[in-house]
Formats: structure tokens, sequence, C-alpha cells
């Protein structure tokens, strides 16, 4: 006489296979879509002034006194970056690389701010 309890269910079924990979899909899809809200050019201010407005296309070095602290931005690559600073806490050097519109690099003692600025929209969505 045969057993009848019933046979456990594979770890996987097809299906279950094949869900999973579609996500994975639409993931690596998502992924490589370029972004759109690259930014066209660095601008820097001190006070609210504008002393710089550095094109992205351009590898550029300024340096910018404010407040008795000296700031030296960089653009290399279409990136921005503070190459040197002489602020006691250099937060700027260690913010990185910026590259979006809307990404901002802010030096507190020198009152300076790096931010990138472009020709796409600055919000995010619209709500009615």
């Amino acid at each position: 006489m045969k057993s009848s309890t019933p046979s456990s269910p594979p770890f996987m079924r097809k299906f279950d296979f094949l869900l999973i990979l579609g996500i994975l899909l639409i993931a690596l899809l998502f992924w490589w879509i370029p972004a759109k809200d690259n930014g066209q050019a660095a601008v820097v201010r001190v006070d609210d002034q504008i002393l710089h407005t550095l094109p992205l296309d351009r590898d550029t070095t300024v340096t910018v006194a404010g407040h008795g602290h000296h700031v030296t931005v960089a653009v290399k690559n279409r990136t921005v970056f503070v190459v040197w600073a002489d602020c006691p806490d250099q937060l700027c050097r260690n913010t990185g690389t910026i590259e979006r519109q809307g990404q901002v690099i802010v030096c507190l003692p020198a009152h300076c701010s790096i931010a990138v600025e472009g020709t796409a929209p600055a919000y995010d969505a619209t709500t009615y």
C-alpha cells in the first residue's frame, strides 16, 4: 500500500523564477537610464554674490577668498570638487564630487557655496 503523504512543493516553481527575473530586469533598466538632471555649470558664491560661473564641460580651477579663508574649486570630467581649503573642519573637501543639478558644496567658515545649476526644472514633482 502506498503512503498518502503529499509531496512537498519544489523550492522555487517556474513562475517564481520568472517573476524574480522580471523584477531584476526592470531594476537594471532603471539603473541604465541616464539621469537627465546633469548640470551645465557650477556657480561659486561668497555671501550670496556670484564670483564665478564654471562650465562643467571645461576643466577649470579657481581659488576664492572669503572671510579670511581660501577655497580652491576644481571642475574635472564634468564633476566639481574642492581641491584645497584652509578652513579648520575641512567639511567642504570631504563632501566629495558633485555633478547633478541641485547638489551643493558649502564652506561655512569662508561663507562660500558651490552649486551645480542647469536648464532642467529644479523641482522633483508637481502637485495640484
